[in-house]
């Protein structure tokens, strides 16, 4: 099974121009990007950056977010997307989405956190979804 990717490079890339933030949220995108430098979350490596846009919540602490809007107006839409991995049925699926898709799924709270446990993450993708 190939895969192709077509990548149209008819137009410059998207830019966007840096600008300055209020002192308050430059205190707080400070103090976010510090958790960086113990390398829990290490740094993208990508040549074509966008600007972080900053979203308020209700809390004091305000997580850093992309601005994707300029991209998505560039990008074009697949003509024949995949929807979901069955529509691949009849064919043979690779080795690793094999094992992944006959792992047995934790049954209870405590087996997820084992199973968990066993794997380590950057950072944690569960959000507040289990309290302790």
């Amino acid at each position: 099974m190939a895969w192709n990717t077509n990548v149209t490079t008819g137009r410059p890339p998207v830019y966007a121009r840096a600008r300055r933030l209020n002192p308050s949220k430059l205190a707080i995108a400070r103090a976010e990007f510090a958790t960086m430098d113990p390398g829990h979350c290490p740094p993208l490596r990508q040549s074509l950056g966008f600007p972080p846009a900053r979203r308020s919540q209700t809390e004091r602490r305000v997580p850093p977010v992309r601005d994707y809007r300029q991209l998505n107006d560039a990008t074009t839409p697949e003509r024949y997307p995949v929807p979901h991995i069955q529509d691949f049925y009849p064919a043979p699926l690779p080795a690793k989405v094999e094992a992944v898709a006959a792992f047995p799924r934790p049954l209870t709270a405590r087996s997820l956190r084992e199973f968990l446990g066993m794997v380590t993450f950057f950072h944690t993708s569960c959000g507040r979804c289990m309290k302790r």
